[in-house]
C-alpha cells in the first residue's frame, strides 16, 4: 500500500486535487484515484496533494508508472507530471556470512587477520551488524555486499547480520558462531574463598560431554561427583 504525493496547481487559482493514474507494463491503467488528504482530497494551489493504494492492485516484481493530473473539480489538467517508473519489492532480502580464517560452529586456533564477509541480494542496501554484546553498526554495501574486519582474542563469539534493501525490506538475522582458542575455566576465580559451593563455568569447542576435575594446590586430580548442571541436573 505505498503512498503517492504529487504537487498540483490550476491557473485559474483555488483549492485542487490530484488525480493519480497508475499503469502497468502494458500501459493499462491499474488503479486511479483523487488524492485523500485531510477529510476532502483537496489542497491549497501549488500544494503537495498525497493518496495511499488500496492493498491488492499491485503485485511484488510488478513494474508501473506513475502519472498526476491537476483536478480542479471539473476536469483533470491537459498534461500529467512528469511520470513516475517504479517497481514493487516486498521480498525480504537474506543475508549470509562468511569468515575468512574461522568456520562457522567450529574452534580455531587463533589467527593472525581476519575478513567477514556479507552478502545478499543485489540491491541490499546496508547491513546491521552485532559483534558479541557490542552495539550494533551500519555497513553499507556496494553490489549487495559488504566486509568487515574483525579478529577476536580466544573466547567464544558470534556475530549477527540483518540485510536491509532499497525498498526498505529486512531480513531474517544470520548468525555465525565460533570459538577461538582453546578450553578455559571462566569461573571460579583464583583464591576464590567459598562455604564449599561455588559455580563452575567453562568455555570450549562443541562437545557430547565434559568432565570437572579438581586437587588441592598438590596432590593428584580428582573426578567431582557432585556436580549438579545449571538446569539441576547431575
Amino acid at each position: 500500500t505505498p503512498k503517492l504525493s504529487a504537487a498540483v496547481s490550476d491557473q485559474d487559482g483555488g483549492n485542487v486535487r490530484a488525480d493519480f493514474q497508475i499503469l502497468n507494463a502494458a500501459h493499462a491503467v491499474v488503479w486511479q484515484g483523487y488524492s485523500t488528504n485531510g477529510t476532502s482530497g483537496w489542497v491549497t494551489n501549488g500544494k503537495v496533494a498525497t493518496a495511499t493504494v488500496p492493498a491488492g492492485y499491485l503485485g511484488n516484481g510488478g513494474q508501473y508508472t506513475l502519472q498526476a493530473y491537476a483536478n480542479d473539480g471539473t476536469v483533470d489538467s491537459k498534461t500529467p507530471n512528469p511520470a513516475l517508473a517504479f517497481t514493487v519489492d516486498t521480498s525480504r532480502p537474506v543475508a549470509t556470512i562468511a569468515a575468512s580464517n574461522f568456520t562457522a560452529n567450529s574452534w580455531t586456533t587463533p589467527q593472525s587477520a581476519n575478513t567477514f564477509s556479507f552478502s545478499g541480494s543485489t540491491d541490499t542496501v546496508s547491513y546491521s551488524v552485532q559483534r558479541d554484546d557490542l552495539a550494533p553498526q551500519v555497513l553499507t554495501a556496494s553490489g549487495g555486499n559488504a566486509s568487515l574486519v574483525w579478529n577476536p582474542s580466544d573466547g567464544s563469539h558470534a556475530i549477527t547480520a540483518s540485510a536491509t534493501d532499497r525498498a526498505g525490506n529486512t531480513s531474517t538475522p544470520a548468525t555465525f558462531s565460533f570459538g577461538v582458542g582453546s578450553p578455559a575455566m571462566l569461573s571460579p576465580d583464583a583464591d576464590l574463598a567459598s562455604n564449599g559451593v561455588f559455580q563452575v563455568s567453562a568455555q570450549a569447542p562443541p562437545v557430547d560431554s565434559a568432565e570437572l576435575q579438581w586437587r588441592y594446590p598438590t596432590g593428584a586430580w580428582t573426578d567431582a561427583t557432585q556436580v549438579i548442571n545449571a538446569d539441576n541436573t547431575t
